[in-house]
C-alpha cells in the first residue's frame, strides 16, 4: 500500500498526518489478507479487529506499507475447521522513500466463518 505526498494528508506540523498512517497501514494488513486468502475472502467475514500504531519517526513524503502475516493460509484453514472465528495476527512496517521505517503497526484480523 501507498499514499503519495500530497498537502492534504499532512498536518499542522507539516508531517504525514497519523490517521493518514494509520490507514495506509490497515490497508496494506488487508491487502495482505487479500492476497494470502485469495478468492476464500469473499466466502468469509474478514475485518480489523485490533490495531495499534508505534510513530518511531517524522514521516514526510510518500509513504509504503508492507504486511508480514503471521499465520499461512493452512494455519488458517486448520483454525476455522476447529472453530468459527480465528484472531490472525499482522505487523506493518511504513517507510518513507528513502527507506526509513516511519511506524509500525501491529493488527489482528478477525476471520470468520458466517453462520448458515
Amino acid at each position: 500500500a501507498r499514499i503519495p505526498d500530497r498537502t492534504e494528508l499532512r498536518n499542522h506540523f507539516g508531517t504525514v498526518h497519523a490517521a493518514m498512517l494509520f490507514a495506509v497501514g490497515e490497508v496494506a494488513a488487508g491487502a495482505g489478507m487479500s492476497r494470502l486468502l485469495g478468492p476464500d475472502t469473499s466466502r468469509l467475514h474478514v475485518v480489523t479487529g485490533r490495531g495499534a500504531i508505534e510513530y518511531l519517526k517524522p514521516a514526510r513524503g510518500a509513504i509504503s506499507g508492507a504486511a508480514t502475516i503471521g499465520m499461512s493460509a493452512a494455519d488458517i484453514a486448520a483454525s476455522l475447521s476447529r472453530s468459527p472465528s480465528v484472531d490472525v495476527p499482522i505487523q506493518v512496517e511504513l517507510t518513507d522513500d528513502a527507506g526509513i521505517v516511519v511506524a509500525r503497526l501491529a493488527i489482528d484480523w478477525f476471520i470468520g466463518v458466517p453462520r448458515t
